[in-house]
């Protein structure tokens, strides 16, 4: 499990949800289980906030490795479980540019 927040960019020609499956089916092939996935910019206009980005954050834990983690420190459950976010930064000639964000 990671501490801290690692950055990463990444491009891709997907759109932000096919980029997030695409996570969500990698998680799955590293026994990562996908708990939630939220759509920032639907729960916002829910909540009757205008915000205009696209940005999805998928909640994945790994049970075991939890498990061993909680063990030793039940401290670690506040950062659990483990969040990706996707958004798009900008978008040039069909490709976007994504950060990507774990915590």
């Amino acid at each position: 499990m990671a501490s801290g927040i690692s950055n990463r960019f990444k491009t891709s020609s997907k759109s932000c949800g096919e980029t997030c499956e695409a996570i969500r089916q990698s998680s799955l092939k590293h026994q990562f289980g996908v708990l939630a996935i939220m759509d920032l910019r639907a729960k916002m206009k829910e909540k009757g906030v205008s915000f205009d980005n696209d940005c999805i954050v998928l909640d994945v834990c790994n049970p075991v490795q939890a498990s061993i983690v909680l063990k030793q420190n039940m401290a670690v459950s506040l950062a659990m479980p483990c969040r990706i976010a996707v958004s798009v930064l900008w978008s040039i000639r069909n490709r976007s540019f994504f950060d990507l964000q774990i915590i």
